[in-house]
Order: structure tokens, then sequence, then C-alpha cells
């Protein structure tokens, strides 16, 4: 799951690029759907990198239609240009979009457990 905080106009996520790799001139799209009320938005790509098996993307915030809640995100690989163009899907999940920063940040968090007779 990918966690977006609201409050940050611009963001780093790493998305699972399920063997993909973009080309010289290749754009990468990222989009979303609420769960809620099936709202649509688009993402501005800033830049993507490949970091091991995952695409590493700055992403700004739409300017609008964006709310806290549950969304499905699409991860589509735009090759060529003009009447040449391709897209392709290469990745698809969940999109956590919150205002509390702490939320975001929870995964980082060390979880120390206690054995019996300690």
């Amino acid at each position: 799951m990918i966690y977006i905080d609201l409050n940050k106009s611009t963001q780093v996520v790493y998305v699972p690029r399920n063997g993909a790799v973009p080309g010289e001139g290749d754009t990468v799209k990222l989009t979303a759907v609420s769960t809620s009320d099936r709202t649509a938005v688009e993402f501005i790509v800033a830049s993507s990198s490949v970091t091991g098996y995952l695409l590493r993307l700055v992403v700004g915030l739409p300017a609008a239609g964006l709310f806290e809640g549950e969304w499905e995100y699409t991860l589509t690989l735009v090759s060529g240009s003009g009447e040449s163009t391709t897209s392709k899907d290469i990745a698809y999940g969940l999109m956590k979009m919150t205002g509390d920063t702490a939320e975001v940040l929870s995964y980082k968090q060390e979880i120390k457990y206690k054995q019996y007779g300690e």
C-alpha cells in the first residue's frame, strides 16, 4: 500500500515496476480512483527512476479532487510519441490518502516483542 500525505504537495513514492523499465523518451503516468465514490485523479510525475524492483517516483498532488480515504492506483508506462503512442499498465494497488503525517511514517516504526520468561 502506498501512503500519500495530503499536507505535502510533492513527495517520493515507490511503486513495484513488475519488470518494466522505462526507456529513453518513455513517460510514467500515475492515476488513482477513489474506492468510495469513483472520483479519478492523475498525479503529476516530475521524475522516475529504477530502484531495484521498484520505480521511485517524485510526484506532485493534483490541484483538486483529492480527499482522505482509500484509492486504487494504476501505474502506466507510455511509450512513443504522436500517433505511435502506446500505453501499458504495469502496476495496480491500493493507496491511502491521509492528512495525518504520523500515519504515513508509521511503517518505519520498530516493533519490539517481549518473550515469555524475560
